[in-house]
């Protein structure tokens, strides 16, 4: 069964990360679509494998990607987790802000609902082209 909260420590401090619900869910969306573009399509192109390891080509575009959006960054890690961006800004280091990251994703399972939403279109498509005849 999946988690639908995580709490991990930043500053001695106790952080309980929950799984977003859909209001929350659709202001991380509009936080994520403040960043620049070049952010944003190098996170699409991210491809997180079995063993847990990322693509190198992304990591290496990670520190010039982050200098570009530092305040939007922190501003999507704010509403994923509902605490406030000045103190993630002042009093969470790069570590802290890597398990926050980590323990949004972890909660929410992001692969598992790009795949629902992939398979719900998929599906339409597929109903749409045979009510019209250009099956594939």
């Amino acid at each position: 069964m999946k988690k639908t909260q995580i709490e991990i420590t930043i500053n001695e401090k106790l952080v309980t990360v929950k799984k977003l619900a859909l209001g929350k869910y659709g202001e991380l969306l509009q936080a994520v679509d403040e960043l620049p573009k070049e952010v944003t399509n190098e996170l699409s192109k991210l491809e997180v494998g079995k063993d847990g390891k990322g693509s190198d080509t992304f990591f290496a575009k990670l520190p010039i990607m982050l200098g570009k959006s530092w305040d939007k960054l922190i501003n999507v890690l704010a509403v994923a987790t509902s605490l406030e961006a000045d103190y993630l800004a002042k009093e969470c280091d790069l570590v802290d802000g890597a398990n926050l990251l980590k323990a949004v994703f972890e909660v929410n399972d992001f692969l598992a609902v790009k795949n629902a939403l992939a398979a719900a279109f998929q599906k339409k498509e597929t109903t749409v082209a045979k009510q019209t005849g250009s099956g594939k």
